[in-house]
């Protein structure tokens, strides 16, 4: 569903994009996360070994500062690059610029925030006229 409003907004903002040029810029936007944080587990895997799968983590408390902050602001980076993967692919297929891309993408939360809010005050207003 979030493909398809994001293809809605972005139709409102000019863009050409078809529903599955959409689904595939979602898609491939999920890679450096999936692949970036699944090459961080394996190594926090090697690094404090089944500790990270355990309530008590003395090894892991106990590490330099500089490593546990290494290994954040790593997951932060591949999480960074999935988004400018997704907005930048997004502008691609849309053949629009990147500021719309960005536009289309904070939009979209709050067009789906607001159909939410449209919806659940329908339910509301139909439950209290029928009483």
């Amino acid at each position: 569903m979030g493909a398809w409003y994001k293809r809605l907004v972005g139709r409102w903002l000019g863009g050409q994009a078809t529903q599955p040029e959409v689904v595939a810029v979602a898609a491939w936007a999920t890679v450096p996360t999936i692949v970036g944080h699944t090459a961080l587990w394996l190594v926090r895997f090697a690094l404090y070994g089944t500790e990270i799968l355990q309530t008590n983590h003395p090894t892991i408390d106990a590490s330099p500062r500089i490593v546990q902050l290494s290994l954040g602001l790593a997951a932060t980076g591949f999480s960074l690059w999935s988004v400018y993967v997704s907005i930048v692919g997004f502008a691609e297929v849309n053949r629009f610029s990147v500021a719309r891309s960005v536009a289309t993408s904070l939009l979209t939360p709050v067009l789906i925030l607001t159909a939410g809010i449209a919806i659940l005050v329908g339910v509301i207003v139909f439950r209290a006229s029928r009483y």
